[in-house]
C-alpha cells in the first residue's frame, strides 16, 4: 500500500471580520456576547490524501484559500475543524520572509532554521556550503537579510528549503519573483527532488508551470475543492473559472446544449458569405456545407473528452484541419503547413468579436497559439443570427514529433477581460509525425557545418 504523506479530512477555517476597531471592542466587552463580527470560512470542509512522492499542484484564484491550507500543512496555523496529518519533515517556503529574522545574516538564518526542523548539526555542516553556492548572493549571505532585495531572499529561502532534503515540500508562488536563469536552478531542483521521492505541494497562478511540474492538481474557489485530478484535466476547468467565474461541468452541459441547437433549427443565412482564403477546393467546399447543427463530433480526429465553456452567442458548429493527407486524418508532417478552418453560427450579436486558436501538449504545456486580437486583425461584429460564418488560420506545425491538442475559441473583446463565447478545449487530437530525430518540442530550422575542412578555410586567412 502506498504511504500517505498527508492527510486533510473535514479542515475548515473560520476567521472573525470586523467592521471597525470599535466593533472589536464592543464584542469583547459586551456583557450579553452580542456579536459584532461575521464568520469568513477560509476552508470550508477539505477532504484530500497526498501519497509520498507525489508532486501536487494547488491552484486557483485570489483569496481561494490556497495559502490558509498550506499554512496548515506547515503548521502555521491551527483549524477550526478538521484534522491535518502530516507524515515527514516539512520545509516551506510561504511568503518572502516568514521563518527569517531581519536583523540576522543569512547564513545565521539558515542555521536558525535548520535547528526548528530538527536537523542536527553534522548535517547542516555538511549542508552550509552548498545553500551558500545555490544561493548565489556573493557577500549579502553574511549581512543582515533586512538588507535584501527580494530576489535575494528568495534565493536564500529556496535553496535552504530545499537542501535540507525534506520529505515534504511546500512553495507558495515564491519563485515568481525570482530572475529567469534562477527559476531554471529551481526547476532542475524540482527535478532532483522528484527523483528522491520527495513530496511536492506547488502553488502558482502559472498554468504551464502546475503543468511541467505536478502530476496532479487541485483545484479550490471560497475554500472548497471544486476539481481534483490530472493537471490536464484540471487547468481547463480553471481557464474557464478566470474567465466566468463558475465552472459549468464540460461534456455534461455540451449534450443538453447540443440538443438545445438541435431544436432551433436555424435558418442559415449565406448570401454574405466571404469566399476563402486560399485557393483550395477542399477549403472551398467545406465553407459551403453552411451546418446548422455541431458536427464537430463527427471527424476522426474530435476528442470526446473536449471541455466546453462560453455564453453561446455564437457556436463552433464545424471544423477542419487540412494536410497534405487530406482533412482531418489526425496526423501532420513535421515542418508542412496545415489549413485550420472552422464554421461559427451566431446565435446574437457580438460587437467585438475574436477567434483564434491554441495548441497543447497531452499534459496541458501550451505550445503556440494566437487570436485575431493578438494579430490586430479586428473582426466585423457578428450582427445576424443565424449567419455562419468560416475563419481560416495557417499553420506552419514546426513541433517535434508528439500528440497534442488543438483548441478553437469565439470570445468578445472586451476593456477589461475578454467574455468567452464558445471556448471548445482539447476538441481537436492530433500527432505530429517526423522520420527526422528531434528533441524538445520545437524542430527549428537548422544546418550543420564543419569548419575545419580544408575547402571551408578562406585562403587570404
Amino acid at each position: 500500500m502506498t504511504n500517505i504523506a498527508i492527510t486533510i479530512h473535514s479542515l475548515r477555517k473560520v476567521y472573525r471580520l470586523f467592521a471597525s476597531r470599535e466593533d472589536r471592542v464592543k464584542e469583547a466587552l459586551n456583557p450579553f456576547r452580542k456579536k459584532f463580527h461575521r464568520d469568513f470560512w477560509a476552508l470550508d470542509g477539505i477532504d484530500f490524501k497526498v501519497p509520498q512522492g507525489q508532486t501536487l499542484g494547488i491552484i486557483g484564484r485570489n483569496g481561494s484559500g490556497k495559502s490558509t491550507l498550506l499554512q496548515h500543512i506547515a503548521g502555521i496555523i491551527q483549524p477550526t475543524e478538521g484534522e491535518v496529518q502530516v507524515n515527514g519533515r516539512v520545509s516551506a517556503i510561504l511568503e518572502l520572509g516568514v521563518g527569517f529574522n531581519p536583523e540576522f545574516s543569512g547564513r545565521d538564518n539558515v542555521m536558525l532554521n535548520a535547528a526548528i526542523m530538527g536537523v542536527d548539526s553534522n548535517e547542516l555542516s555538511e549542508r552550509l556550503s552548498e545553500i551558500e553556492a545555490f544561493a548565489d548572493i556573493g557577500q549579502f549571505y553574511d549581512q543582515p537579510i533586512k538588507n535584501y532585495s527580494s530576489g535575494m531572499l528568495v534565493r536564500l529561502a529556496f535553496s535552504a528549503a530545499t537542501s535540507m532534503k525534506p520529505d515534504i515540500l511546500i512553495i507558495d508562488e515564491a519563485l515568481a519573483v525570482g530572475d529567469v536563469r534562477f527559476q531554471h536552478k529551481c526547476f532542475e531542483r524540482f527535478k532532483d527532488l522528484q527523483r528522491d521521492k520527495t513530496t511536492i505541494l506547488f502553488v502558482s497562478h502559472s498554468q504551464d508551470a502546475i503543468a511541467n511540474i505536478c502530476e496532479r492538481c487541485i483545484l479550490l474557489e471560497k475554500g472548497r475543492i471544486l476539481a481534483d485530478g490530472e493537471p490536464a484535466y484540471v487547468l481547463p476547468r480553471y481557464h474557464e473559472l478566470m474567465f466566468t467565474g463558475r465552472i459549468s461541468g464540460g461534456k455534461t452541459e455540451i449534450a443538453a446544449i447540443n440538443g438545445q441547437e438541435e431544436q432551433k433549427e436555424i435558418q442559415p443565412k449565406t448570401a454574405a458569405m466571404a469566399p476563402p482564403s486560399v485557393n483550395d477546393s477542399r477549403i472551398a467546399r467545406f465553407v459551403n456545407r453552411h451546418p446548422t447543427k455541431d458536427l464537430c463530433h463527427l471527424h476522426l480526429n474530435y476528442n470526446p473528452d473536449e471541455y466546453r465553456f462560453g455564453d453561446r452567442r455564437a457556436i463552433i458548429v464545424d471544423y477542419g484541419v487540412f494536410t497534405e493527407m487530406g482533412m482531418n486524418t489526425g496526423e501532420a508532417q513535421y515542418g508542412e503547413n496545415i489549413d485550420l478552418v472552422f464554421s461559427v453560427l451566431v446565435n446574437s450579436p457580438i460587437n467585438r468579436p475574436m477567434v483564434g486558436y491554441s495548441i497543447k501538449r497531452v499534459d496541458g504545456v501550451t505550445l503556440a497559439g494566437t487570436n485575431t486580437r493578438l494579430m490586430d486583425q479586428p473582426l466585423e461584429p457578428f450582427a445576424a443570427p443565424g449567419q455562419i460564418l468560416s475563419f481560416h488560420f495557417r499553420i506552419q506545425m514546426c513541433l517535434a514529433p508528439t500528440d497534442l491538442f488543438i483548441e478553437l475559441g469565439v470570445a468578445e473583446w472586451l476593456k477589461d477581460v475578454d467574455a468567452p463565447v464558445d471556448i471548445r478545449k482539447n476538441i481537436i487530437q492530433m500527432k505530429v509525425m517526423s522520420t527526422e530525430r528531434l528533441e524538445g518540442i520545437a524542430g527549428l530550422t537548422r544546418n550543420f557545418q564543419d569548419l575545419r575542412s580544408p575547402q571551408n578555410q578562406d585562403p587570404d586567412i
